[in-house]
């Protein structure tokens, strides 16, 4: 059984509105990788990649909760760019108040537990996720 796309217009305009602020964050162009690609941006400076980055966004406050957990899957696939290609992989969270961001480290130390939504909304979201303690993510300048 296929899972289905959480991928709307409101989560891809949160997405194109988090790019000129990652931009300036970065000092960097933002470029969009293809569509269902394991990692949403390459960042770049005169056309070469410097950063692999990964956006969220959640709607709550960044202190509302002990950690930001993100499903193992996706820190494997920053992991995998960025040991690969020696350049750095981000989680980018938008919270709301305001933009955060993580290097991801490799060794992590992160937390491994098994987490998801628990309801009706995808009986099949559930699965390894990475527990990041909030004292990780650095603010970003807007």
């Amino acid at each position: 059984m296929s899972r289905p796309m959480y991928e709307d217009e409101i989560t891809l305009a949160a997405q194109s509105n988090a790019v000129p602020v990652i931009e300036k964050a970065f000092h960097c162009e933002v470029h969009w990788l293809r569509k269902y690609y394991e990692i949403d941006f390459a960042a770049a400076r005169q056309g070469k990649v410097v950063a692999w980055i990964e956006y969220k966004r959640r709607n709550n406050n960044h202190d509302q909760y002990g950690d930001y957990f993100v499903a193992f899957s996706k820190i494997c696939s920053l992991n995998t760019h960025a040991v690969n290609s020696g350049i750095p992989a981000f989680l980018v969270v938008q919270w709301n108040d305001g933009f955060f961001y993580h290097k991801i480290q490799e060794p992590n130390t992160y937390e491994l537990k098994l987490g998801g939504w628990k309801n009706q909304r995808d009986p099949t979201d559930f699965e390894p996720v990475m527990h990041i303690p909030l004292e990780q993510f650095r603010k970003m300048e807007q």
